[in-house]
């Protein structure tokens, strides 16, 4: 990917998660499913012995994907936290799922764990996802996209423990702005509308996110959404770029509308 003008922010948002969390080894007592679908022992243990900023997207996308849950040795999983930070700023997809789990037993640590990182950490990783905002908000806009586009990156950290507000709050300084915005809000638009359920008169993104986070985050992301999709920016977007009409006019068309209600979620059966 070509160097944006917020590269050098995100380099300084990898360094920094680097300087927080450290740069060393996982323990040997690394914690992974050993079945044969999940992983093997010579994968375990390639994994223990790699430095945590060495380890390969392969290596990660073992861990990732491997059904073990939250380990008991929270150290671990913060030592890996920065090499995914590192892949994900390169637009690597760090397991095979993708569709919002990439960070999704981080997510788990701090619904299980609410302080596990501290205040000193949890701003390292605010910076980061607001570099990575920005960063792929701008790449978006080349010809050669990007996997992280910001509304996927809404997803992929809300489930990934991140605030609402910072997540939020950074898209929205995004889309005040005169370059980026327009493309942003219409990218928004497609993801939330190309992905629609109607029921009723209601609507919701059929998004991972949704059904996965606490009802707190399900409520915010709605509440948000409703927002956005009523607010001046995105109608002056609809009544204006031809080429941007139909999500967005869509989208506004929605406000008000939208209710998680209409999807099943882990806490709230269908």
């Amino acid at each position: 990917m070509d160097e944006s003008p917020y590269t050098a922010e995100l380099t300084r948002a990898v360094e920094a998660a680097y300087d927080a969390f450290g740069r060393g080894h996982l323990s040997g007592q690394l914690e992974v499913c050993l079945c044969p679908v999940c992983m093997t022992e010579d994968a375990r243990a390639g994994i223990v012995a790699t430095r945590n900023d060495r380890l390969s997207v392969a290596q990660i996308c073992d861990y990732s994907n491997s059904a073990h849950g939250v380990p008991r040795d929270l150290d671990d999983l913060k030592l890996l936290l920065p090499r995914y930070l590192d892949l994900m700023a390169g637009d690597e997809l760090v397991d095979d799922m993708g569709g919002g789990t990439e960070l999704l037993r981080f997510g788990d640590a701090v619904r299980t764990h609410p302080e596990l990182f501290s205040p000193a950490e949890r701003r390292v990783l605010d910076d980061w996802s607001r570099a990575m905002m920005w960063h792929f908000a701008w790449a978006d806009t080349t010809e050669d996209g990007a996997v992280y586009a910001p509304p996927a990156l809404l997803e992929t950290l809300l489930c990934g423990g991140w605030p609402l507000a910072v997540l939020t709050g950074a898209l929205e300084d995004i889309f005040a702005d005169p370059k980026l915005g327009p493309n942003s809000l219409s990218v928004l638009a497609g993801a939330v509308m190309g992905r629609a359920r109607r029921k009723h008169g209601r609507l919701a993104p059929d998004w991972f996110a949704l059904r996965y986070c606490g009802e707190a985050e399900r409520a915010g992301l709605i509440a948000w959404l409703n927002a956005v999709a009523g607010s001046d920016r995105v109608l002056d977007l609809a009544t204006g770029q031809a080429e941007t009409a139909l999500w967005v006019q869509s989208f506004a068309a929605a406000a008000g509308q939208f209710d998680a209600a209409l999807l099943p979620a882990r806490d709230r059966p269908a």
